[in-house]
């Protein structure tokens, strides 16, 4: 809710509401996400995409004007930046001091410089599925260890330890169930993954 008028703004995608241009657009390959919410940022786009004659458009000269004739302005920079692929914008906005972002797929994420730098993805031994490829801790602090990554768990793998420590029940008890069939746990040493919906999640 706005504190000023009492109403809720409208969904905007990823658009702004007082801030034109801002959010996503695509370009020659692609997607890009810009950001021009001071007026520097503003006149610093102007010149990435050779078109300083719109930093003194009459329409466009305030973050207010820009807001206001947001459907004159946004078909101009979209149609602008369709002309070009993601890494030559990059290259043009970032040497313009603009912020912006390629938009990127999972694959494309996955394999971002810094990712691999800071061994975000690591690899596990799972018990059935052999090496498996995960995303590891991306919050991570000096000085201070992250906890070990363990693979997923096989269904029903801990189910006895936590009949055992959060109901009390003993290992005859347990038995029982599983003889009855009420309950499902892994031989010990099996590996399998059950996909199997339906049965026990212990």
């Amino acid at each position: 809710m706005s504190m000023l008028t009492g109403e809720s703004p409208a969904r905007m995608g990823s658009d702004h509401h007082s801030v034109v241009p801002y959010g996503r657009f695509e370009v020659a390959d692609g997607y890009l996400v810009i950001a021009l919410h001071v007026g520097s940022f503003w006149r610093g786009f102007c010149r990435a995409i050779g078109r300083e004659d719109l930093a003194d458009d009459p329409r466009f000269r305030s973050t207010r004007l820009r807001t206001e004739n947001r459907d004159e302005l946004l078909p101009i920079v979209q149609g602008i930046l369709r002309t070009k692929t993601r890494a030559e914008w990059q290259t043009l906005l970032g040497e313009a001091d603009v912020p912006h972002a390629p938009l990127l797929d999972v694959t494309e994420a996955l394999d971002l410089e810094q990712i691999h730098a800071r061994d975000v993805l690591q690899v596990l031994e799972h018990p059935s599925a052999g090496s498996i490829e995960v995303v590891g801790p991306v919050v991570r602090f000096v000085g201070e260890a992250t906890a070990p990554l363990r693979p997923p768990p096989l269904l029903g793998q801990h189910g006895r330890e936590l009949l055992e420590e959060l109901l009390g029940m003993t290992n005859d008890a347990i038995d029982v169930l599983v003889d009855a069939k009420a309950l499902s746990l892994p031989e010990e040493g099996e590996g399998t993954v059950s996909t199997n919906l339906e049965g026990s999640t212990l």
